[in-house]
């Protein structure tokens, strides 16, 4: 069986010798009997996917990164709602707490990483490519507040419970709203912002941005890194 390359090469030359009718031109000979229509059709199709793919793939700088942390999120959160799910029948309190405290410290490490990049370097960014997109912007900065709120809400509970041991319905209650509101706005961001993104942003621009969310997310994280190392020595 011919190797994709000479498949490409003969199905170039051979495009080149016919004529409108599809038939070889006086004295040309086509090159390869093994190349049916069907193989060159199946070439085509191949060709027609990888530069579609290649095309999203340049436009889509942004929102695969903020996708990827999503994915994050979703799998911390998924953590948590199971923890939250058998809370009412744990005995042992001190590793329970343990658990809880270092699963919400990453979830919001993740997610007010994720908040400020947006809000620092995205929302600007759309601002300045983009007209009639100042009321969606500042809905979903209004939604950033109200997650900051549940998540208040949550933590305090959770600190209220390890010390007095009490009101784990509470605690249920609230880290199910915080992780509620937390899925509710991944959802938001994929059907509002990512369009935006893709549509306003021009590949240039969105490596710059996520270059720069990059940039960010290593600022944020490198004084929780330091404060381990500090810790641990």
């Amino acid at each position: 069986m011919a190797s994709f390359g000479a498949l490409a090469e003969n199905v170039s030359l051979n495009s080149r010798l016919r004529g409108n009718d599809g038939n070889a031109l006086p004295g040309c000979q086509l090159r390869g009997n093994d190349f049916e229509p069907e193989g060159i059709n199946l070439f085509a199709t191949m060709v027609h996917h990888y530069n579609w793919r290649s095309f999203l793939l340049m436009t889509r700088f942004v929102t695969e990164y903020l996708g990827q942390g999503h994915q994050e999120l979703s799998q911390l959160l998924n953590e948590l709602q199971g923890e939250l799910q058998v809370l009412n029948l744990v005995r042992d309190l001190e590793s329970t707490a343990e658990r809880l405290g270092t699963l919400s410290k990453k979830i919001m490490l993740v997610l007010h990483t994720h908040i400020e990049q947006e809000e620092q370097i995205l929302y600007p960014a759309l601002e300045g490519h983009m007209q009639g997109i100042a009321a969606t912007l500042e809905r979903l900065r209004r939604e950033h507040e109200a997650g900051e709120v549940a998540e208040k809400a949550f933590f305090q509970c959770v600190e209220q419970w390890v010390k007095s041991g009490k009101n784990r319905q509470e605690v249920m209650k609230r880290g199910h709203s915080y992780v509620q509101w937390a899925r509710a706005h991944m959802l938001k961001e994929n059907g509002r912002l990512f369009p935006l993104v893709e549509r306003g942003l021009d590949p240039e621009t969105q490596q710059k941005v996520r270059r720069a969310m990059e940039e960010l997310s290593q600022e944020i994280s490198s004084p929780v890194s330091e404060g381990s190392v500090s810790g641990q020595a």
